[in-house]
């Protein structure tokens, strides 16, 4: 351990330049005072740069004083390129103007043009909510989660929904994050929609190979979603109406240049939804949600910013033969973040995340009604240190206790019978973590590199308590070894304490969280990356493409005929064993001119091996869907009129279907059995689907406070029924079984007004 905090420090000052200059400050945007986050600030004579931190901080150091040449990327943003002279030590504050230029299609930007040359992030996709607002979107709601679903390596796990699958994982394996609070359930209306409302995000970041070592806890992905951190000026806001829901967002100067404040709102209604359903339950079902954000913001003085951003979210769901689904995510951060000097910055965080769901209705064949909590209370504590222009060196200490009550229940067998009572005990827990990474530069070469240490202490009774810890060493690097092109490649060992006990493939609100134990162990994933990135055609377009493999240890599934629901010993209903994936990414981009957009090909296979499951062979995780492919492109008509249009593939989910059944009579009454094959043996139909849309900016080119546009799209145009769920069923004249196949949408238009003053 001595040798490893020996190398890791010789590392972090090996390259310390003597009578070096450093040039720092804060990039913004020009007109909001935003901080601009992960902005690329290069430096022509060094042939290398750096990127802005959360704060919009950077740090260059120079090799001695002159004149250099300073040029400045964002997406979404003007390029800048100007010369500075460097005499000395200098904090060099800079801003950039937003694009007037018609933004593209493009949703998502892994890392555009030259940067995603030299940084050594394979599989990490970076975009702002700028790129999403013409998007194809889904009932008129555009969604980062939507957005994020249209990248290689990642799915919708089911039609309309919010949760996704990242390259071969489930969906409980993905860690997300809202100004750094976790949210547990991130989707509205039962996943057709997520908890993000467009109007307050400002950035967010979707790591699938490589995470940082900062974080842990997941296996598959992250993805972090940060909100606005500062507001104009002067009083603003925006909104949209829509045919089944409508947004407002408002804010403004509480103190000028130290405290502000904004607050946005957002409601669904569903009376013009319903009538499109397919399915004649849903025609009759109750479907509507609301959601509030808000942050407080105060720029304490020029080195340290404080912020209390929360939000808050609820869904009421009634479908006659589900039941009623009520639930809600809360969470809450408060962020302390200093700039100490120019080469050392800390971040503080205090964070709180609530879920909530309550299920009445039909359960195991009697009425009553099913509840169940998560609460997360946590902190954090991050510390940046910049010794040279080479080196960025990280550390972070966290811990959160968490308060899972997975359910309880009361049934009744009539109206006049008391009350069943059955609950599944609640587990407490606390999860802890140190880590320590660096990144340095190299001419050509850029090494990232880490450890991050977890421990879990589960503290339940003396039966279930247990404690794990787990070494989780994170490497990468990139090597651009010609000016359009480079090479990467990455491991990173993960390690989850969480398990979720999913009731089915689609999503609902029932799926819920168990803590490690004495039979649930943490699940373990390392993988492996590669990639090969190529930019042409003067940075136009760009080829990419990634290989990946995944060994997973203590990989949870149900045994066979589990009993899931009801039962207060489920821990026993569970099995665990081993896991595999692996596959390919393919995508071909281009970012500027009227038509752009991207294409790409996914390649991936999904498998678990588990004693007591399909006899010990091998099998299909329900995230095996070797084939997926997606169109998006968008064309700027006119100068004012954006078409775009969205296409995706993908494989049919794996299922597990009755081969046959069996009958047993009693006392004259028969009962039917289904049996099963093979664990995941069969699969869904193959899922594909068009969608179109029209935004109209309808003040393009005009210099007014008020803007405003109007977006018109028609999600799935050619009324592809694409399977929901698959039920089987009995005929009743035939006695042979049968599959009944559940979609839910044919083509859905709508039309969104959207203002801005």
């Amino acid at each position: 351990m001595k040798r490893l905090i020996f190398l890791l420090a010789w590392l972090a000052f090996a390259s310390v330049s003597v009578g070096a200059v450093v040039v720092d400050g804060v990039l913004t945007d020009v007109e909001t005072g935003e901080p601009l986050v992960g902005a690329y600030i290069f430096v022509t004579e060094l042939s290398s740069g750096t990127v802005t931190d959360a704060d919009g901080y950077y740090r260059i150091e120079l090799p001695k004083p002159g004149t250099y040449t300073i040029q400045l990327d964002y997406v979404g943003y003007e390029h800048q390129q100007f010369s500075e002279q460097i005499r000395a030590d200098k904090k060099l504050n800079l801003s950039m103007r937003e694009s007037q230029e018609m933004l593209g299609e493009i949703v998502l930007e892994g890392e555009s043009g030259r940067r995603s040359l030299s940084q050594p992030n394979v599989g990490t996709e970076k975009f702002t909510v700028a790129q999403v607002r013409k998007l194809p979107a889904f009932m008129g709601e555009v969604d980062v989660i939507k957005a994020i679903q249209l990248l290689p390596g990642v799915q919708a796990s089911s039609e309309g929904s919010s949760a996704y699958n990242v390259r071969g994982g489930s969906s409980d394996q993905n860690l997300v994050l809202l100004d750094q609070a976790p949210v547990y359930n991130p989707s509205h209306l039962l996943g057709f929609f997520s908890v993000f409302n467009n109007d307050v995000v400002d950035n967010a970041v979707l790591y699938k190979g490589d995470i940082p070592a900062m974080f842990g806890g997941r296996l598959s992905s992250m993805m972090e979603v940060t909100t606005k951190e500062d507001t104009k000026d002067r009083f603003s806001g925006r909104g949209g109406i829509g045919l089944i829901s409508s947004r407002l967002q408002l804010e403004g100067p509480l103190v000028k240049d130290h405290l502000s404040l904004w607050a946005a709102g957002r409601v669904f209604y569903s009376g013009l939804l319903l009538p499109m359903m397919k399915n004649p339950g849903l025609k009759q079902a109750r479907l509507t949600f609301y959601d509030v954000n808000a942050k407080l913001s105060a720029r304490i003085d020029d080195h340290h910013r404080l912020s209390l951003s929360g939000y808050t979210g609820q869904d009421y769901f009634k479908y006659q033969a589900l039941g009623r689904f009520d639930y809600s995510n809360k969470s809450a951060t408060l962020r302390w973040s200093a700039n100490w000097d120019s080469s050392f910055v800390s971040n503080t965080y205090l964070i709180g995340s609530w879920y909530d769901f309550q299920v009445a209705g039909q359960l195991a064949g009697l009425e009553g009604s099913w509840v169940g909590t998560i609460a997360d209370y946590g902190a954090r504590q991050e510390f940046a240190w910049m010794p040279d222009s080479h080196n960025k060196l990280k550390i972070g200490l966290s811990s959160s206790y968490k308060i899972i009550h997975t359910g309880s229940a009361e049934m009744y067998m009539d109206e006049d019978s008391e009350p069943l009572g059955v609950e599944i005990p609640p587990t407490s827990s606390v999860e802890s973590a140190l880590s320590v990474a660096n990144e340095q530069h190299y001419g050509q070469w850029t090494f990232k590199y880490g450890l991050r240490a977890s421990l879990f202490n589960n503290l339940d009774s003396a039966q279930n308590h247990s404690y794990y810890w787990q070494l989780e060493p994170r490497a990468a690097f990139a090597w651009q070894f010609r000016h359009d092109m480079s090479l990467k490649a990455s491991f990173a060992r993960t390690s989850q304490y969480l398990h979720q006990v999913k009731t089915t493939t689609a999503g609902t609100p029932m799926d819920l969280w168990r803590s490690s134990n004495q039979v649930l162990k943490p699940g373990i994933c390392d993988q492996v990356s590669a990639g090969y990135v190529w930019n042409f055609y003067k940075d136009q377009f760009q080829v990419s493409g990634e290989l990946f493999y995944k060994w997973l240890q203590n990989q949870t599934d149900f045994r066979d005929y589990a009993s899931v629901f009801l039962n207060s010993n489920i821990d026993e209903e569970f099995l665990q064993g081993r896991g595999r994936a692996f596959g390919a990414e393919l995508m071909l981009r281009r970012d500027v001119g009227k038509l752009t957009g991207w294409v790409s090909y996914t390649f991936v296979r999904s498998f678990l091996t588990i004693d007591g499951i399909n006899d010990g062979r091998e099998y299909s995780s329900s995230a095996d869907r070797p084939h997926n492919i997606t169109l998006v492109l968008n064309y700027d008509l006119l100068g004012w009129i954006d078409l775009g249009l969205t296409w995706v593939y993908s494989t049919g989910q794996p299922l597990t279907a009755p081969e046959s059944r069996l009958v047993i009579s009693d006392y004259g009454k028969e009962t039917v059995y289904p049996v099963y094959g093979g664990r995941n043996q069969y699969r869904m139909p193959d899922y594909h689907r068009l969608d179109l849309a029209m935004t109209f900016h309808l003040n393009k080119g005009k210099k007014k406070r008020y803007d405003h546009d109007l977006n018109i799209s028609f999600y799935n145009v050619y009324c592809r029924h694409n399977a929901w769920k698959i039920d089987f069923e009995t005929d009743e004249e035939s006695g042979s079984q049968r599959a009944t196949l559940t979609y839910l949408f044919s083509i859905i238009p709508s039309v969104t007004y959207n203002f801005y003053f």
